[in-house]
């Protein structure tokens, strides 16, 4: 509705010069400070509704729903900015994952009883109307009975063992999004989300060496006890030794970072010698080239106690680590052409 509105002004103002473009400004501030972009619960209650339909048509489980907003939930508990957006509200949460739990329960204990109660967002409207030809009275009754009929279709479902839940590639997906998830979260310095997200794909695959990485990184920069930074050496060691490609030279880096904050004279040799690798990795997969923080580079290892250490650009590059398997060509061997001095010969 709001979008054909303003949709609507807006071609008024193009088609007929008469109104002037003047009008479009002050009508999108009034629309906006009427909150007509807003939505009601009930119709959010709808669009969750359709949403669990389109799951269970495709054969998922949408019980893992309710996990959804459990965890969304603890999210907002342990970092308050989530409710800055509308979708981390805890409250509305709250309400909605007492929907989806209405749903489960009946499936569960086979009473449809239990689906009178999951109508919460739209009994707070009172009889406010929703949009221009339905009201409050409509909408939650389609909800309540469009609810039974899916704890009917759900039931039968699990009964002939059409869910799918749980399966490979189901898990490893959703590894993947919980992994990215908890990048992303760690970029914008939510770490307790990141870490949790991190560890919780790191679960479900154990051989992610990108996960490994960015959860030491997590752990490298909230740790405050020597088991936690012992912790995040173990993340980095453990994504260097799954990179099996060499795809990520920064797990080099890194490792040797968090050893130098407690670095001693047993372990200097291993810190230069994880930063030597990190620009031999680095110029592998750059052509050559020097890391951009080289000066950085020389500085660490500086604080290691090597003063000599020098990168130049290289124009040939060869992958060390796989140079054992090629066969080595012996050169090959040129034949000294005959002379063609005869002999003398007498006359």
């Amino acid at each position: 509705m709001t979008g054909g509105l303003f949709g609507k002004s807006a071609g008024n103002v193009a088609a007929g010069a008469f109104f002037g473009g003047l009008f479009v400004g002050p009508l999108v501030a009034k629309l906006a400070g009427q909150k007509s972009f807003d939505w009601s619960p009930a119709q959010e209650d709808e669009a969750d509704k359709l949403a669990l339909d389109y799951m269970l048509d495709r054969n998922y489980d949408v019980r893992e729903a309710q996990t959804f907003y459990e965890t969304l939930k603890t999210a907002a508990i342990e970092d308050p900015r989530i409710e800055l957006d509308h979708y981390g509200d805890r409250k509305r949460t709250e309400q909605r994952g007492k929907m989806l739990g209405g749903i489960i329960l009946a499936v569960v204990t086979k009473d449809p009883s239990h689906l009178a109660k999951t109508s919460v967002g739209a009994s707070n409207l009172h009889g406010k109307s929703l949009s221009i030809n339905r009201n409050l009275t409509v909408t939650v009754n389609r909800l309540a009975k469009n609810q039974e009929k899916m704890a009917e279709d759900m039931q039968t479902k699990i009964q002939n063992g059409e869910i799918m839940a749980g399966d490979g590639e189901f898990e490893n997906l959703m590894s993947t999004i919980k992994r990215d998830n908890g990048i992303v979260a760690f970029y914008y310095d939510m770490y307790k989300l990141s870490a949790r997200n991190l560890s919780q794909a790191l679960v479900i695959r154990s051989d992610d060496a990108l996960g490994y990485f960015y959860y030491g990184r997590v752990l490298k920069l909230t740790a405050r006890k020597a088991g936690e930074k012992e912790e995040a050496l173990f993340m980095f060691t453990k994504a260097i030794d799954l990179d099996k490609r060499n795809a990520n030279p920064q797990s080099r880096l890194y490792l040797a970072l968090t050893k130098m904050s407690g670095r001693s004279t047993n372990n200097i040799e291993n810190i230069v010698s994880d930063l030597k690798q990190y620009v031999a990795m680095y110029q592998q997969m750059s052509g050559g080239g020097l890391p951009p923080n080289m000066n950085m580079i020389y500085d660490y290892m500086q604080e290691a106690g090597e003063l000599n250490y020098t990168a130049a650009v290289v124009m040939n590059v060869r992958n060390i680590s796989n140079s054992a398997s090629i066969p080595s060509v012996p050169p090959a061997q040129t034949k000294t052409p005959a002379s063609n001095t005869q002999p003398n010969r007498k006359p």
